[in-house]
């Protein structure tokens, strides 16, 4: 863990690093030592979980754990080479919004309060951006520059910062948020009731 803060990796890849990790534990034992950790191990591990998720879940908590398993290789107290097996999973076609799913999530709200109206804005936000949620939560009103119509985002995955054009139709309803947000150019775009940064759980209620 304070290999990942060293350098610099996301809160939320860090947690997920120590909640595979506490997995991986459950699976082998709160004992276990380094030396322990071996192939047949990780191969044991991989298709307990197979037996219990989908292949997607399996390659994620894989996928996760072996950052660590890999760091304690190259720190040399794993004497054991470990390879990782990625799932083959079964593609499948996406179901996707139907024009009446999407009329209704994009129909304004009627005499909407606060908590509604940003849902609205944040939905037609993620439509016409296809921004991540971790982004949409680090946007700060500064980064909305509606005159040249575009979106800073400075806080990505890659940790680039990138532009996003914002088009005609989310211009008008940007501009009607920051009318109603009224916020200085440091607060966060989309806020709690209390001015505080939007929290993962609840833009995933919306």
């Amino acid at each position: 863990l304070r290999q990942c803060r060293i350098k610099n990796l996301a809160t939320v890849t860090i947690d997920g690093y120590r909640t595979a990790s506490r997995y991986f534990l459950d699976f082998a034992g709160s004992d276990l030592m380094c030396g322990d950790i071996t192939q047949d191990l990780i191969n044991e591990y991989c298709l307990h979980l197979q037996s219990v998720y989908k292949p997607q879940t399996v390659n994620s908590y894989m996928f996760k754990v072996s950052p660590t398993i890999l760091f304690g290789i190259e720190q040399g107290y794993i004497p054991h080479n470990i390879q990782f097996t990625h799932v083959v999973e079964q593609e499948s076609i996406k179901e996707i919004y139907s024009e009446e799913e999407l009329n209704i999530l994009l129909q304004r709200p009627k005499n909407p309060d606060f908590c509604d109206f940003r849902a609205w804005v944040i939905i037609n936000t993620f439509l016409a951006t296809g921004i991540r949620a971790s982004e949409l939560r680090a946007l700060r009103v500064r980064d909305v520059n509606l005159d040249a119509g575009y979106i800073t985002l400075n806080q990505t995955k890659n940790r680039e910062a990138r532009f996003i054009p914002i088009p005609t139709t989310l211009h008008m309803i940007l501009e009607e948020w920051l009318q109603v947000r009224n916020a200085a150019g440091d607060d966060f775009l989309f806020c709690t009731i209390f001015g505080e940064q939007l929290q993962r759980t609840v833009l995933q209620s919306l």
